[in-house]
């Protein structure tokens, strides 16, 4: 199995809904593909984290590169991996308006977190804070 995280900047802007239909669209192909993951979105940029076996993944992060709604800014982690970090969740993501306040205040910024600014050890720190997050903050 491998894991990837990647980050990317918006094509356009997304509405909440906008990001509903996407979340919810991946959840369903993630699971016929025995993928899983997070996806967070914040002031324009996305933070994904992908598992599975490595054709799967490839295969989801091709689609994921060839989308027009953004595009790829930077491969944080491609690794080999014994378990998955988010084992039950096809894809799950946090709710931007909910979470903001708080990834300000944990990044100690005074506005929306830029994505595709973090480093592999804050995506990681990020998703790790996602993984026991309240369900109340997901989307």
């Amino acid at each position: 199995m491998i894991r990837l995280i990647y980050t990317s900047r918006e094509f356009r802007p997304l509405s909440e809904a906008d990001l509903k239909r996407l979340v919810t669209r991946s959840r369903i192909r993630n699971e016929q593909n025995s993928v899983t993951g997070f996806l967070y979105y914040s002031a324009g940029t996305f933070l994904q984290m992908l598992e599975g076996d490595e054709a799967a993944v490839n295969a989801t992060f091709a689609r994921i590169e060839d989308d027009y709604r953004h595009v790829v800014h930077t491969i944080l982690v491609r690794e080999t991996i014994a378990e998955r970090f988010y084992e039950n969740w096809s894809m799950e993501t946090a709710n931007p308006t909910k979470t903001s306040k708080i990834l300000r205040n944990f990044f100690q910024i005074d506005q929306d977190l830029d994505l595709t600014k973090l480093d592999a050890d804050k995506a990681l720190l990020l998703f790790e804070a996602f993984r026991g997050a309240n369900k109340a903050l997901r989307l």
